[in-house]
Formats: C-alpha cells, sequence, structure tokens
C-alpha cells in the first residue's frame, strides 16, 4: 500500500512538474512575442512621428514662404490686381494699349512656327499678341492649314505678309527674338528668301 502511495505520489509529481515546465515555456514564448511585437508597435510609432515631423517642417516652411509674400498687404493687392489685368489681357475681353513690338514676316511660313513666334513673344513677357490683327486670347481656336497651304484662324484666312504686334517691353521682346540662334535665325534657316523686320512701337492698340 505504502509502495503504491509513493508510486502515485511519483507519478503526480512528475506530471505536476512537466505541467509546470510547459506553462512556464509558453509563458516565455508569449513574453517574447509581447516584447516583439511591443518593439515593433514603437518602431511604427517612430516611423510615424518622424512622417508628423516631416510633415510639420513641410507645413511651416508654405506657411513662413506665405507669411513672407504677404508681409507687405499692399503689395499682395498689387499681386492679385496684376494677375486680374495679366487675365483680362488675355481674355480679349477689353481693348489693350501700350509700348511692344511690330514684327514683319515677308514670305511663307507654316502655322507651326507661327505657334513658335508667339509662345516665344509671350515667354519674354508680351501682354497680348495680334496676327495680321487677329487678337491671340485664350478663346483662340488655334492655327489650321487648308488644303491649299493657307493658314486659317479664327475663321479668317492669313496672307503674307504676317504682321505680329506684341504689347510690352519693347527691347527685351526684341531682344529676345533676335538673339543668337533665337526664333528669327530658325525661321530664316527653315525658309530661304524669306524677309522679317522689327520695329518699335511707343504706343499699340489691340481690341
Amino acid at each position: 500500500m505504502i509502495n503504491k502511495r509513493k508510486i502515485y505520489i511519483l507519478v503526480i509529481s512528475i506530471i505536476l512538474g512537466s505541467f509546470i515546465i510547459i506553462e512556464s515555456r509558453s509563458f516565455d514564448a508569449v513574453n517574447d512575442i509581447i516584447l516583439r511585437d511591443s518593439k515593433s508597435d514603437v518602431f511604427k510609432e517612430i516611423k510615424v512621428l518622424k512622417e508628423e515631423n516631416q510633415n510639420l517642417r513641410d507645413e511651416t516652411e508654405e506657411l513662413e514662404n506665405s507669411l513672407s509674400s504677404l508681409s507687405n498687404q499692399d503689395s499682395a493687392v498689387k499681386a492679385i490686381q496684376d494677375e486680374i489685368e495679366k487675365y483680362n489681357k488675355l481674355s480679349g475681353d477689353y481693348i489693350v494699349y501700350g509700348p511692344g513690338i511690330s514684327i514683319s514676316i515677308n514670305g511663307k511660313i507654316t502655322s507651326p512656327w507661327m505657334v513658335d513666334l508667339i509662345n516665344e513673344l509671350f515667354h519674354a513677357g508680351s501682354q497680348a499678341v495680334n496676327i495680321n490683327g487677329i487678337r491671340i486670347t485664350n478663346e483662340s481656336s488655334g492655327f489650321d492649314t487648308l488644303p491649299k497651304g493657307q493658314i486659317y484662324l479664327n475663321g479668317t484666312i492669313l496672307s503674307p505678309p504676317y504682321v505680329f504686334n506684341a504689347i510690352g517691353e519693347a527691347i527685351t521682346l526684341q531682344n529676345a527674338l533676335s538673339a543668337s540662334g533665337g526664333i528669327f535665325d530658325r525661321i530664316r534657316a527653315s525658309f530661304g528668301g524669306i524677309s522679317i523686320s522689327i520695329d518699335q512701337k511707343d504706343v499699340l492698340e489691340m481690341k
């Protein structure tokens, strides 16, 4: 009887010891998982914080730039008025007056070169441009080439000489177009026998 009790106690002790070992290992495994997940969360939080800090720096920089540009209320209002005036000139809703240049191209050129020349004029600071009396606005439909080679703009067939008028700072416009390798040199190189003249004007009117 005593031997059986000892055997039962021994068996129970072994079983309990096994449970304790297994439980301890399971706890360690769970602890490792929790610790790993905690580290992972920390790194995620650090990444989020870094991103938020960068966003805050970007927003701060934008606000500083805005503050700098709007530090003087009068200059801000003038900038807005200038933009409105610029839009009104491009819209073609108003007659525009001002100094500028008049360009005469005697000879046939193709519509892509006309587009290039107009783009050059606006890029150089022109406030308004017309060609053979037709004003280029944001409503212009663009240039088309007819079957016989004529150039068609806003319902009108253009014929040489092609006269481009541009309102803006005359010397700046002239220098931009007449520069070595500029638009005038490229047009002359592409079309033999063509002549180009340019005149500065004190006052131009565009309807």
